[in-house]
């Protein structure tokens, strides 16, 4: 994926956006279709809170459960992977 950055230097929202759905649909197998969400994954560049929500949906969902990591910043997520853990 090629990343844009804002002026700001940080990944614009729809980027993340864009890259989660890739990660899921590329690591698990899952279209972002599928479960009907892929509008909300644009708050994983908003809301730590929403972001936390949404993981977790996808876990009771597909019982897989995805571990964010490498989180810097507490107003915008700046993922550098996923890490996810099947039962």
């Amino acid at each position: 994926m090629t990343v844009t950055t804002t002026t700001s230097g940080k990944r614009s929202t729809q980027d993340v956006s864009n890259w989660l759905v890739g990660w899921i649909h590329r690591h698990l197998g899952i279209p972002a279709e599928s479960f009907g969400i892929a509008c909300d994954l644009r708050d994983l560049a908003m809301d730590s809170t929403e972001s936390l929500l949404l993981l977790e949906d996808i876990r009771s969902e597909f019982g897989v459960r995805l571990r964010p990591i490498a989180l810097v910043n507490s107003s915008v997520w700046r993922l550098a992977g996923l890490v996810a853990e099947r039962p």
